[in-house]
């Protein structure tokens, strides 16, 4: 999606407050999620459903993404992006609640905290700097491709050292990518292209950087239980 594509679905601008209040939302919905759902489906229906949960939500998260792609580019209805960015949080919030199985309560809010923060800065540095980022998304996206060939190559030979690099690569990808981000919407709010399609879609991109830090910060500091 670059600079010149937008939907002419609202007569209002888009606005750092839409973004980031809808950013909230998804995070917070994500965080919820991921909490409750152990506890209710152990409490009323069992372990085995809390398998099914964590598949439902991998495949939410696999697909959803690309549906809210399709509908920023061809749909004029803000209400259905917004529905499917809510069903991507929430397929997101099932996904990680493995996380309370496998890492302290301390660590991971430990790594939520330093997401947060290097998050802020980097989304700062992309908001208020002068330079021309666009290499920096390019080097986020090559990198992150490698890392995840990498990653995938890994799965099969198991290295636990090759597993800890490839997260601080992807973390450093991620990073970049949140700046190149950034970068993009301010030049966007900039020039008053009307479009409330475009905020939600921003919301969803930050929103996955901002995951995508969290689970690379709690993989490198995190202390596993087992």
């Amino acid at each position: 999606m670059n600079d010149n594509i937008y939907s002419l679905d609202s007569n209002e601008n888009i606005s750092f407050s839409k973004i980031f209040g809808w950013l909230f939302v998804g995070i917070s919905i994500t965080g919820i999620l991921s909490y409750l759902t152990p506890w209710l489906c152990i409490n009323f229906f069992g372990l085995e459903a809390l398998y099914g949960c964590i598949v439902v939500g991998a495949l939410i998260v696999l697909i959803v993404p690309f549906v809210i792609n399709i509908k920023t580019l061809f749909s004029r209805n803000a209400k259905k992006i917004i529905g499917w960015f809510v069903v991507d949080a929430i397929g997101m919030g099932m996904l990680l609640s493995s996380i309370w199985f496998v890492y302290e309560a301390t660590a991971i809010l430990t790594a939520l905290l330093v997401s947060a923060g290097v998050f802020g800065i980097m989304a700062l540095y992309g908001f208020l700097t002068k330079k021309d980022l666009n290499h920096l998304g390019v080097f986020g996206i090559i990198l992150l491709s490698g890392a995840l060939l990498v990653s995938l190559i890994n799965f099969f030979i198991g290295s636990t050292i090759t597993d800890y690099v490839v997260s601080i690569v992807v973390l450093v990808a991620v990073l970049a990518l949140v700046a190149f981000d950034m970068y993009r919407i301010r030049r966007l709010v900039n020039s008053g292209i009307v479009s409330s399609n475009l905020a939600i879609y921003f919301a969803f991109m930050l929103y996955t950087d901002f995951i995508n830090i969290f689970i690379r910060i709690l993989a490198i500091m995190g202390d596993s239980r087992r």
